[in-house]
């Protein structure tokens, strides 16, 4: 499930758009121009247009009080936004600006969402409701893009719903010095195991799936979610999620029948490695992982060359040579 769209709360919350429940924002583009050698200084009044302006604000060669009027269009703030004088004279002239241009903006400019000073933290609290959020949610997919969703939880809370914790849970939740803030940040009502779920698949950077932020992200998962069901659903659904896995995951003992149904009992790690040898990469080794293994695996396959050789050179290095017997 290394795709947002197969995502069942990315669904539930596009289909509100789908069926018009929702309205979007509209896409506003001005064309780029590239003055790296310029400064607004080159260019008479009667030029400074509104692509002129913005491309020479992005790179630092034109201040606001540069720009002529004319030139202030709905497209130039939005596409200067992130421009700290831009920035603070839309938050105090904010009666200039609708509901509908921070809709543009939000689809428009992709840092509208991102960091501290997003469209969220000047926008009037009367905006900010389940349809700014989903369509700042759907906007804002790759895995850095959580900035709006923290400026939300600190001035209208109760605008993110359920469906949205859920998905944000899966977008934004990582580990950073060993706490992880969008869990801290969730308020416990919505904290059930579909929201622990989420938080163990892959997040996203430019539409394509990414797993390093999600490493040590089950360490933070309470005791009680960790049941046998929950994390063989888990891996059965998303083998990838293993990367999300930790050491009370790892070793959980699952039951289940075979071909030939009868029941087999083994640790999850185990039920991982025998049907996917190349998620080794994934798994600490130790001596009953690497006789494991190499059990199923000769040196001679794919798993071992690619997946497995690398790491247990470097266990030999740190550990000592482990010697495998096979059993007969």
């Amino acid at each position: 499930m290394n795709k947002i769209t197969d995502d069942v709360y990315y669904q539930k919350i596009k289909k509100k758009f789908d069926e018009e429940i929702f309205l979007g924002g509209n896409l506003l583009n001005l064309p780029k121009k590239y003055y790296v050698q310029k400064s607004i200084n080159d260019f008479p009044i009667e030029e400074r247009t509104p692509e002129v302006c913005s491309s020479l604000i992005n790179y630092g060669k034109c201040h606001f009080s540069d720009v002529p009027k004319k030139a202030r269009t709905k497209e130039f703030f939005i596409h200067s936004f992130t421009d700290s004088d831009i920035f603070y004279y839309i938050k105090n002239h904010i009666d200039q600006f609708d509901r509908q241009f921070f809709k543009d903006l939000i689809v428009s400019n992709s840092f509208a969402t991102e960091f501290q000073r997003n469209a969220f933290s000047i926008m009037p609290l009367s905006y900010i409701d389940e349809e700014m959020c989903s369509l700042a949610m759907l906007s804002s997919l790759d895995w850095v893009k959580d900035g709006w969703l923290y400026s939300v939880s600190e001035r209208k809370k109760d605008a993110l719903t359920g469906d949205l914790w859920k998905l944000g849970a899966r977008l934004y939740a990582k580990e950073n010095n060993g706490s992880c803030k969008y869990l801290e940040t969730t308020p416990s009502i919505y904290k059930d195991p579909d929201y622990y779920k989420e938080m163990c698949l892959c997040c996203f950077n430019c539409g394509n799936a990414i797993l390093s932020p999600k490493r040590k992200i089950m360490n933070f998962l309470p005791k009680e979610i960790l049941t046998q069901s929950f994390l063989f659903s888990l891996i059965k659904n998303d083998p990838d999620s293993i990367t999300s896995f930790d050491e009370r995951g790892l070793e959980t003992v699952v039951s289940y029948p075979d071909s030939n149904d009868i029941l087999v009992q083994e640790k999850l790690w185990q039920f991982i490695v025998k049907n996917n040898g190349f998620a080794i990469q994934d798994i600490p080794l130790n001596e009953e992982r690497i006789g494991y293994f190499l059990c199923h695996y000769p040196v001679d396959s794919s798993p071992y060359q690619n997946s497995f050789k690398e790491n247990y050179s470097n266990y030999q290095k740190n550990y000592g040579t482990f010697v495998y017997t096979k059993k007969r």
